[in-house]
């Protein structure tokens, strides 16, 4: 028989002469005690055996080609799941800071509304204030005009020493009484 011209030749390939029975031996036991040059193999021709040989080497090349990529393949396995660990961490530190930002919002619009609380207390005790200034202002003129009517209901006015007479406080001696804070409105 011819061999195909596309079939590589023992030589061809750098197979050592005792490759064929280590081989032969491992992947087909009826060829196990044939040799290269026995005529009295089962298959009749020393060309079988060869041919065998040859298509072991390729699968063995084959193999080391998917070992190869193989390798290739976990190391990019490998590489996805660092960059898929980094990318949780990243994102573990991008939620850490999302709640420290929500937790400083909080205290922001906490703090807000203390401030807003305040600022309306502070509102209502100046239009109380206004508002007492104003109640003040009234007494003050009502009293200017009990003043002058001379009633005596009004205040309480010194007694002279010398006559033991009541005089009549005038607008101005009024103003300068209220100042020097001898005369004070009930409450104040």
């Amino acid at each position: 028989k011819r061999r195909p011209k596309k079939m590589l030749s023992l030589a061809s390939c750098g197979a050592h002469p005792d490759a064929f029975a280590r081989l032969a031996a491992l992947t087909c036991p009826a060829l196990s005690t044939a040799t290269i040059g026995d005529r009295r193999s089962t298959l009749q021709t020393a060309e079988a055996p060869e041919e065998i040989l040859i298509a072991g080497i390729a699968a063995h090349k084959h193999a080391d080609a998917l070992a190869h990529a193989n390798e290739k393949l976990t190391a990019r396995a490998d590489a996805l799941i660092r960059a898929n660990e980094e990318l949780s961490a990243r994102a573990d530190a991008l939620a850490r800071a999302n709640e420290e930002i929500s937790a400083s919002h909080a205290l922001a619009e906490s703090r807000a509304a203390k401030l807003q609380a305040a600022n309306d207390e502070l509102k209502r005790e100046w239009f109380g204030t206004i508002k007492r200034s104003f109640l003040l202002e009234g007494q003050r003129d009502q009293l200017r005009c009990f003043i002058r009517s001379g009633s005596t209901t009004a205040v309480r006015r010194p007694r002279l020493a010398h006559t033991g007479t009541t005089p009549a406080l005038t607008a101005d001696q009024f103003d300068e009484t209220i100042g020097g804070g001898l005369l004070r409105p009930k409450g104040l």
